[in-house]
């Protein structure tokens, strides 16, 4: 009789096991996929919410589940996943925090979804073309993130395409600005030979160009009196050859220009200036 109940206790505890391991939620993703408007804005600086959909159903009723979520891009952004409407950002299951991974219950013929949010946010000076994010999403069965199973996983590579652009900051004694957002100036003071005026100019975009800088005049010319004149010589990251020259820049590289001051003869007192025009163009 004892050894009649014993197994009659292991058949009964057999298929109560097998039943608890055979619930294995199970993920379908509707990818996030960033329309031409969100790429310029990301381009621009700004951050951007890329809309996604994920459903969850299983092989039987009455299943636990929870989601979890792993990211791995470039440093140039950070991005996290949201729940819609704005929230905490969703992490991965490894960070054992329930409030902050998607649960619930699902089955057989019962389909739970979820409307998410792939927050991108940039860099300062994102210099890439292409940013590659991969978005793994894990389905465990389980209610506790410290003993729940890993029963699905999908991953999804979301590449952004930005669009090409590039422009050229110029640190002068006018300020900081972006070139063509205003007037910038060197202040040669009081005019000795061998004066030097200074600007930075710093490339931020995702293309290289091709920086150009030409002077009107190729020397000072009196604002009043325009037959006195006083020689200068330009320079461009060390490199001078007169009043014209040019370079290739690479997205995050800065360079000087420079003013030099040449040998005074006659001249008469007044202001003394010429114009400089800076541009740039890509391939």
């Amino acid at each position: 009789m004892t050894r009649r109940c014993l197994m009659l206790s292991l058949l009964l505890l057999f298929p109560l096991a097998a039943a608890a391991q055979n619930c294995r939620p199970q993920l379908v993703l509707e990818p996030p996929i960033a329309d031409q408007w969100l790429l310029e804005q990301l381009a621009a600086g700004q951050g951007i919410r890329i809309p996604f959909r994920i459903e969850i159903d299983a092989n039987r009723d009455g299943c636990p589940f929870l989601v979890g979520f792993d990211l791995v891009h470039s440093g140039q952004i950070t991005a996290h996943v949201e729940q819609r409407p704005f929230s905490q950002p969703l992490l991965d299951i490894s960070a054992s925090d329930p409030r902050r991974l998607l649960s619930g219950v699902t089955g057989d013929g019962l389909t739970v979804a979820f409307d998410l949010d792939l927050v991108v946010t940039p860099g300062p000076n994102v210099s890439a073309r292409r940013l590659n994010i991969q978005l793994t999403q894990r389905a465990y069965s389980g209610t506790d993130p410290a003993n729940a199973v890993e029963t699905d996983r999908v991953r999804e590579r979301v590449s952004l395409d930005l669009p090409a652009g590039a422009s050229l900051i110029v640190d002068s004694d006018a300020g900081e600005g972006t070139l063509g957002s205003g007037p910038g100036f060197l202040a040669l003071g009081d005019l000795v030979s061998g004066g030097r005026g200074r600007a930075r100019l710093t490339l931020v975009g995702n293309v290289d160009v091709t920086l150009n800088v030409s002077a009107l005049h190729g020397e000072l010319v009196h604002t009043e009196f325009p037959e006195y004149t006083v020689p200068y010589s330009l320079s461009l990251g060390g490199a001078g050859n007169g009043g014209s020259m040019e370079r290739r820049m690479r997205p995050g590289e800065s360079t000087d220009l420079e003013v030099d001051v040449g040998e005074l003869e006659s001249m008469v007192a007044g202001d003394y200036q010429d114009i400089l025009q800076i541009t740039i163009t890509t391939d």
